[in-house]
């Protein structure tokens, strides 16, 4: 019985030393959380831009888009200038947005090897101007760190290597919602 005593007195003493420590532990990594790397969205991204990157849509009118299209309605909305625009397609890093009939913008996370904004990853914003009646289109590109600074450095990156730049989940939803609106 005495064995007993003692081996139910020394794991209330481990109990009662070991308790606190486990509870401070505990309580710090409540106040302090530990952030894991985490890939960030492009609606994320996109719903942070700043209004002089893209005047005619207001912060009010891309969190519109993005919710049309999660609601797999048409994303269409009324910009500054009076005009349509519409969101095209969105998926985990990548959206279309059709601004106006001559300008197209495409929005791409990519994966870096450098780390920008303590993260691995850049925006890549290219703007397509329709020229004129016929095909003729020019692209304007440039990059982004996460928090939205130009990085001038990245705009000689050559065009067959953007393309193999990893993309992690380039889906575009043009089939899901092609039913919505007739196309």
């Amino acid at each position: 019985m005495t064995k007993l005593k003692e081996l139910i007195y020394t794991q209330r003493s481990m109990a009662t030393k070991w308790c606190p420590i486990v509870f401070s532990l505990v309580i710090c990594h409540l106040v302090f959380p530990v952030k894991a790397q985490q890939r960030v969205q492009i609606r994320d991204v996109f719903s942070s831009m700043p209004d002089s990157l893209m005047p005619t849509l207001t912060k009010n009118n891309r969190l519109d888009m993005i919710d049309f299209i999660d609601a797999k309605m048409r994303a269409e909305v009324t910009n500054l200038l009076e005009g349509d625009s519409e969101m095209l397609a969105l998926s985990d890093d990548s959206l279309t947005l059709r601004m106006s009939p001559v300008l197209t913008i495409t929005m791409y996370l990519l994966s870096t090897e450098n780390e920008y904004d303590s993260l691995h990853q850049v925006i890549c914003m290219e703007r397509t101007y329709k020229l004129s009646s016929d095909t003729t289109q020019q692209t304007v590109r440039s990059f982004y760190s996460l928090k939205w600074s130009p990085l001038q450095h990245l705009l000689d990156v050559d065009e067959k290597k953007l393309r193999q730049l990893p993309r992690s989940t380039i889906l575009k939803r043009d089939e899901e919602m092609d039913s919505y609106y007739k196309i």
